[in-house]
Formats: C-alpha cells, sequence, structure tokens
C-alpha cells in the first residue's frame, strides 16, 4: 500500500472543498445545497435528545460544519475541529448563513488531543480515511477528549460498499486513502475502551455503519 501522509491527505481535502466552494450555492429554501445533514446524523441526534444527553460537543473532522452547526441547533457548545483551511472557509459561510454559535477551529486531531473536555465525540465521515497505523494514536486522543461515561458516535463506510474493490475493503484514490469496515472489525477496534450500543447499517447513499457507544 501507498504511504499516506497527513500533508497528503490535508491538500487533498483542500482541493475537494476549494471545488465545493465555488459550487457551494443555496437552494429555494435558504439550505445550502451542498451542506445537508444526512439522515445517519440526523438519527444520531434524535437518540441523543430521547437520551436526554448534554454538554458539549465535539465534531473530529468536521467538513463543512453541517454537523457541527445541527450540534448547535441542539442546544450543544459545539466544536468543529478540521485540517483543510478550505473547509474552514464553508464553515464559516455556512455559519453566516445559519446565523449559529458553533465554533470552528483548524486542527489535526491526530498530532495532539485538545486541552478540552466534550460530553459527546461525534466522527462522521474521519476514522475511515485514517491509515490502520494511527488507530491507537486517534483512539488514545479521543480518550483525552471525551469526559468519563461520555458518549462517541462513528460514522464510517461498510466492506460492502461498491467502492472498494471485490478483492480488498480499502482504496486510495488521488492521494487520498479510504478503507470499509466489519461490524467485527469495529468491535475489536473500540470494545476495550467503550460499551457498544448499537450498530445501524444503512445501504444508502453508501453501505455504513453507525456505531453508538459510550465510554467505559
Amino acid at each position: 500500500m501507498k504511504k499516506v501522509t497527513m500533508r497528503t491527505t490535508r491538500k487533498q481535502y483542500d482541493i475537494k472543498y476549494n471545488k465545493a466552494r465555488k459550487t457551494f450555492l443555496v437552494d429555494k429554501i435558504g439550505r445550502p445545497s451542498s451542506a445537508r445533514v444526512s439522515s445517519r446524523v440526523t438519527k444520531i441526534f434524535k437518540y441523543i435528545r430521547k437520551n436526554k444527553i448534554k454538554g458539549k460537543l465535539l465534531d473530529i473532522g468536521c467538513g463543512v460544519g453541517k454537523n457541527t452547526i445541527l450540534a448547535s441547533e441542539y442546544g450543544f457548545d459545539a466544536l468543529g475541529i478540521e485540517i483543510s483551511p478550505e473547509a474552514l472557509k464553508l464553515c464559516k459561510k455556512l455559519n453566516k448563513i445559519k446565523r449559529s454559535k458553533a465554533r470552528f477551529k483548524k486542527y489535526n486531531f491526530l498530532s495532539k488531543p485538545l486541552k478540552q473536555k466534550f460530553d459527546i465525540c461525534l466522527d462522521a465521515g474521519c476514522f475511515h480515511h485514517i491509515p490502520r497505523s494511527m488507530y491507537k494514536k486517534y483512539i488514545k486522543n479521543l480518550l483525552y477528549s471525551l469526559n468519563p461515561e461520555g458518549y462517541y458516535f462513528l460514522i464510517v463506510f461498510s466492506y460492502k460498499d461498491k467502492r472498494f474493490p471485490k478483492n480488498r475493503n480499502w482504496k486510495i484514490e488521488s492521494g487520498k486513502y479510504s478503507r470499509g469496515f466489519t461490524k467485527k472489525e469495529l468491535k475489536n477496534i473500540f470494545q476495550k475502551h467503550f460499551k457498544i450500543l448499537k450498530i445501524i447499517e444503512t445501504m444508502k447513499p453508501v453501505v455504513s455503519y453507525s456505531v453508538y457507544m459510550k465510554r467505559k
């Protein structure tokens, strides 16, 4: 497998979000058309509301900031972190459109943990782009950032998704690494430190897993 570095990853995301910025249009009802929250994320927030979970929320690899802003709308003190400066420009633009109180910060979560503590950590598209060699670092920083008995919600590609070749569950495209997981792999990675509350498989728009966890 080709070596993937965070510098390469950031460069590819800058290219992606720079292109997105040029087509970051507002639809007929005032919503940025390229920043709609997925049904997988809305289900997570319905679960959060139903179980009366409150506090500070960290959105890891927040992209254009749509999930961070949704968290703010639910009443959370929400912070989104992102390595791409181009993505953060879109965060600011969307924040202004939505008149949101969400906060955003340029930060590499794999470099060192944030000094702040959070009650909820959300990763809706970051972990499945991280090489396996960085999993221990990711989990170490996650545990440092998440309060005891805090909640962690993860959305990742499934190995069943058609984006992956038949003979393997990963690929590198334009310098960006992506990996699909099985339920067993996800349990093996996280169950040491987290109680896995449930795993939901979603078939559209991509085959993915939503994993609901609580820190032990």
